[in-house]
């Protein structure tokens, strides 16, 4: 067995809880996928017919991926599984397609794991059904919860609170404030925002001369995480 590919599976929320054989199973049937940066991991109308575990790079999960306006829904980085929504339909009969694009937004390396495995998995083993279940749920609460404020909240607001989001799990820590280790163009952060990148330009202008965050090689860094978080409470 693949000790290093068994020790990181076993780690993800997904699979922590399965017994040590089944667990050897899903490290068996796993296959390793590399995307290059800016190349599909998956197109609308794809087969969902796998479920991947990133292993490292970054995935960015969108809609209308070829227009100037693409909507980003989430990015999703090392140890978080991805492909759940389309999966879990296949698995309980409903049509298996993709409606996203999900496109590697750093190098990625993941692990695949076909759809008939996974059904053997969720037989095997209840709490897994239960935990993807909860998975698919909470993400797209989140979503909708985010997507439902954006025609009540101003952009400088949208923009200081996905900062904040992103700041959870791709926050690093230095001796100017926080990180976010993403690197994100003006026009993808109005994607997450849903705004004009002309307009997110100006809001991260204003941030910078009121020294809130800086941006050095498309990163932003927040100096006071405390004056954004007041920021997207507005």
């Amino acid at each position: 067995m693949d000790r290093a590919k068994a020790s990181f599976l076993g780690r993800v929320a997904l699979l922590s809880r399965l017994p040590p054989v089944v667990l050897s199973r899903v490290v068996q049937k796993t296959d390793p996928v590399k995307v290059r940066r800016r190349s599909a991991l998956w197109r609308p109308g794809d087969v969902a017919d796998m479920l991947y575990f990133v292993r490292s790079g970054v995935v960015r999960i969108g809609m209308d991926a070829d227009t100037a306006h693409a909507i980003t829904l989430a990015f999703h980085g090392k140890g978080d599984v991805v492909g759940e929504s389309g999966v879990l339909c296949a698995v309980l009969g409903a049509p298996a397609q993709r409606h996203t694009h999900a496109v590697a937004h750093e190098e990625l390396v993941a692990y695949a794991l076909h759809i008939d495995e996974l059904r053997r998995i969720l037989e095997a083993s209840p709490a897994v059904s239960a935990e993807l279940a909860a998975l698919v749920a909470d993400r797209r609460r989140r979503v909708e919860e985010r997507l439902g404020t954006l025609p009540f909240k101003p952009v400088p607001s949208r923009v200081a609170e996905a900062l904040i989001d992103l700041c959870g799990p791709f926050g690093v820590r230095d001796s100017r404030g926080v990180i976010v280790n993403l690197r994100l163009t003006h026009r993808e952060l109005a994607g997450l925002v849903g705004s004009t990148r002309e307009t997110v330009s100006a809001v991260l202008s204003e941030l910078r001369r009121a020294e809130v965050l800086e941006i050095e090689s498309k990163r932003v860094i927040v100096l006071d995480v405390e004056a954004l978080r007041a920021r997207a409470a507005i």
